[in-house]
């Protein structure tokens, strides 16, 4: 006969059995363009044409072209923490965060050998986020050096042909590399549209009919066989209608793309700053009015989902601050000058070196 102490212990060690036996399995999401999802996988690896993973006890994968992003449920401490201080904003942690974790590291670890392409990228965004052009250029050149086949490659190299750009320096050189690298390892034809477009928007010897005419080209190749780089080239296409004054028609085009899930987070950043951009050119020249209050508010609304919700696109964010404090400012209605200043001294705060801080400086008041 058991002991009550003997007893006790049986007793714990099966509760201890049981409760990790119930405990929840920490599973991934595999988000695809599509608008599906597979859920309850464990990824193993991202590679330039698969993603492979286990759901049960079978290893499977997803075409890599067709994957919008995966959500992980565990990642290492370091990375795990960096994401969380990249939500809140604490950029400096976030870079800490990274750097510890990709110290000294050369080869993926043999446990989520999926995180060191990761871990790099989100060091590319964070470097994105702080303005650090040359330093988005050189992770990304590492991270093709080290991870030449990862799934993250060629959307770094869209990350840095912008990066340059946002440099004032000609992409051109990026392009052709990019371009080279598609046929080296036989990429598949939404990068070569991707490639295809990133010239056609760089190009500025073009005039608005041309470019025009090729994106409306470049949108059409992509058709529903590649959505994301579809509604890339329709977000062009309403940024050049707003150019040339065409409200209507960048604001339909716009409208579009903001409403299709097949879309990543910088094209949507770059939509929902184009509505907001529409509404305030036609809320502007009648605040007094209703119809140019609904359309202030439209625009606040627009601008506003940026700075909440795409807070990452930081080439995006500056001016959505901005323009969201002159909304506030124009509708003043009660408190609407402490938000819009809210608004300045965080644009001030994070965006310094940009022309809308500098902007917002003189519309702040004391």
């Amino acid at each position: 006969m058991l002991s009550k102490k003997s007893s006790s212990l049986a007793l714990t060690g099966a509760l201890a059995t049981l409760s990790i036996l119930m405990a929840p399995v920490q599973a991934d999401t595999i988000y695809m363009v599509d608008g599906t999802s597979i859920e309850d996988v464990t990824v193993q690896s991202e590679k330039l044409d698969f993603v492979t993973y286990k759901a049960g006890s079978k290893t499977q994968t997803a075409l890599s072209d067709g994957v919008l992003f995966v959500e992980f449920s565990s990642k290492p401490q370091d990375v795990d923490q960096a994401d969380a201080a990249i939500g809140d904003e604490l950029l400096m942690d976030a870079l800490d965060g990274l750097e510890n974790f990709l110290a000294g590291m050369t080869e993926p670890p043999r446990r989520k050998p999926w995180s060191f392409a990761y871990a790099l990228y989100r060091l590319i965004q964070v470097h994105e986020i702080m303005g650090e052009f040359d330093k988005v250029v050189s992770t990304v050149d590492h991270l093709t050096a080290v991870q030449p086949d990862s799934r993250y490659v060629p959307l770094a190299q869209l990350r840095k042909i912008q990066a340059i750009k946002d440099s004032d320096k000609s992409p051109a050189k990026a392009i052709e590399d990019f371009e080279k690298m598609i046929d080296a390892k036989q990429l598949g034809n939404r990068w070569r549209i991707e490639a295809d477009l990133a010239t056609v928007i760089f190009d500025d010897t073009l005039s608005s009919a041309d470019k025009t005419k090729r994106l409306e080209d470049l949108s059409a190749r992509a058709g529903v066989s590649f959505p994301l780089a579809r509604n890339r080239a329709e977000v062009a296409l309403g940024e050049e209608a707003l150019r040339g004054g065409k409200v209507p028609a960048a604001l339909k085009i716009f409208q579009g793309v903001a409403a299709d899930p097949r879309a990543d987070s910088r094209t949507l950043a770059a939509a929902y700053l184009g509505l907001g951009d529409c509404y305030w050119a036609r809320g502007e020249r009648n605040p007094s009015e209703e119809s140019g209050k609904a359309d202030l508010n439209k625009a606040l609304v627009s601008y506003m989902r940026i700075v909440v919700v795409y807070k990452a696109e930081q080439r995006y964010v500056a001016k959505a601050m901005f323009y969201a404090g002159r909304c506030f400012q124009l509708l003043d209605g009660e408190g609407a000058q402490e938000h819009a200043n809210k608004l300045y001294n965080k644009l001030i705060r994070y965006y310094g070196g940009t022309r809308w801080a500098k902007e917002a400086r003189g519309f702040r008041k004391k």
